[in-house]
């Protein structure tokens, strides 16, 4: 998020986005009207829709196209990694927390979450579709999509700023989704 972003951000983003990484670029500014109001324009830079129709690429070779598709699935994420290698086992329980960096409304999501333990609880599924099936709703769901619903439920609004979900769940030993990943290939 930011009011603009140079050529080495923005070429930096677009490279993430072409490998897979989930990221966007939100434009903020702030206007001042002749009235005296304020008014905030927010528009989203990245993804374009189409983008794809835009994009300049250099020919690749046949070593580039492998190196490029190695690095792919080293990239993958923890959610893909954890259920490739069968590291948690279907129906383990795991606690949904708020993390300590998380700045919006933080404590209104924690008090929402320990009103009712079902809302602070998941069950994993090895399924990437679904890896959670939540214990409120009994329906499986995919991290970043319960984690959003959770702070507007929570909030009353959308989520503020990025997400990274894999810290918002824990397993019994404290470890997050993310750090049970980590030394998996």
């Amino acid at each position: 998020m930011a009011a603009d972003f140079g050529p080495v951000v923005t070429n930096t983003a677009l490279f993430l986005y072409e490998s897979g990484i989930d990221v966007r670029l939100v434009r903020y500014q702030l206007y001042r009207t002749a009235g005296g109001e304020q008014v905030l324009s927010v528009s989203q830079l990245l993804p374009v829709p189409d983008a794809e129709q835009f994009m300049i690429r250099p020919r690749s070779s046949v070593s580039t196209q492998a190196a490029t598709q190695a690095a792919t699935e080293r990239r993958a994420s923890a959610v893909q990694r954890l259920i490739l290698h069968q590291a948690i086992p279907d129906g383990t329980a795991l606690t949904i927390q708020v993390p300590d960096l998380v700045g919006q409304d933080r404590d209104a999501i924690r008090a929402w979450l320990d009103e009712d333990q079902s809302r602070s609880t998941v069950h994993w599924r090895n399924d990437v579709k679904g890896p959670v099936e939540w214990a409120y709703d009994a329906q499986p769901h995919r991290l970043i999509e319960l984690i959003r619903h959770i702070i507007d439920a929570a909030t009353g609004q959308p989520e503020k700023a990025q997400i990274w979900a894999p810290a918002w769940f824990r397993l019994t030993d404290g470890r997050t989704l993310h750090q049970a990943a980590e030394p998996l290939s």
